[in-house]
């Protein structure tokens, strides 16, 4: 695996986060 800076990898930690927050919205929503 690739060295990544920890801010790059914190970032796409939250990013990841927001999409799964995201999806159980809709899952809500739609569910």
């Amino acid at each position: 695996a690739e060295e990544k800076p920890a801010e790059e990898e914190k970032k796409e930690e939250e990013e990841e986060k927001k999409e799964e927050e995201a999806l159980e919205g809709l899952g809500a929503l739609f569910g």
